[in-house]
């Protein structure tokens, strides 16, 4: 159970990052072309590894997801094994519940 909320917490993460990115996008189209030019696009930071080491990643959505790609959380555990990076997929195992969750109640 805590590897799977492990995994969607990373891949929320990943999914958060990918929106600051298309933000930018959208402000360099429609209010100053020069936006975040030299910082790049946003990343995120993860480890340390085994080899004591840090990774940056740099998740980006692809052209042809449009400007609102993320389809809410029940969609998005489905299709988030089709984003650039991930971690986990599918949907949670039987015992585990979402908020929101009609049987949460």
């Amino acid at each position: 159970m805590y590897e799977w909320y492990a995994n969607l917490l990373e891949d929320l993460a990943l999914e958060l990052t990918r929106a600051a990115n298309l933000v930018c996008e959208a402000v360099r189209q429609s209010i100053d072309p020069r936006y975040r030019l030299e910082d790049g696009l946003v990343v995120l930071e993860s480890g340390p590894y085994m080899d004591f080491r840090t990774r940056l990643h740099r998740p980006r959505y692809q052209p042809s997801d449009g400007w609102s790609p993320y389809p809410g959380l029940r969609q998005f555990l489905i299709t988030r094994e089709q984003r650039d990076e991930h971690r986990g997929n599918g949907q949670p195992p039987e015992h585990i519940r979402l908020p929101g969750d009609p049987r949460f109640v």
